[in-house]
């Protein structure tokens, strides 16, 4: 799939950032509602057991974790890097690699029938960055509101 067969004329480069912001809402129906990056794990692990080690177990999430992993994989996408192989190599369980799976052909499926694009299903992380770069969205607008679905 070539970057050119993304772009559309009917969508402008300053989307409103409530619009953007909708697309990482957990009423998008992706699924995304489902998972919680091994939160409700970790508390029964006793890994997160108050508001200090809740802030902790974000901060790593972000700064080193998958959310980290996915925010690069995005980005690299949205430039026109291929990072699908490595978006599935840097699952780190069989449930991690479902759930990027299943989001990013949910995502790829909805954005596509609204703004009348193609983009392939892959991980989450790529299809948003794919489909960023074919709305020219900002890709800074587009990583904090992908960021900030996460927590």
């Amino acid at each position: 799939m070539a970057m050119d067969e993304l772009m559309i004329t009917n969508t402008a480069t300053d989307m409103p950032l409530h619009q953007i912001l909708a697309m990482f809402s957990g009423t998008f129906p992706t699924g995304a509602f489902a998972f919680s990056h091994g939160i409700e794990q970790a508390i029964k692990d006793h890994l997160i057991a108050d508001c200090e080690t809740f802030k902790q177990y974000l901060h790593n999430l972000v700064e080193q974790g998958s959310s980290w992993n996915d925010l690069l994989l995005l980005r690299a996408s949205y430039f026109g890097q291929d990072t699908k192989e490595l978006a599935v190599a840097l699952a780190s369980s069989q449930s991690r690699r479902k759930e990027t799976e299943d989001q990013g052909f949910a995502f790829a499926h909805n954005i596509n029938k609204i703004y009348g694009i193609h983009v392939d299903p892959a991980p989450l992380p790529v299809v948003v960055g794919q489909i960023s770069k074919g709305l020219n969205l900002d890709i800074d607008r587009v990583s904090s509101a992908y960021l900030h679905s996460i927590i």
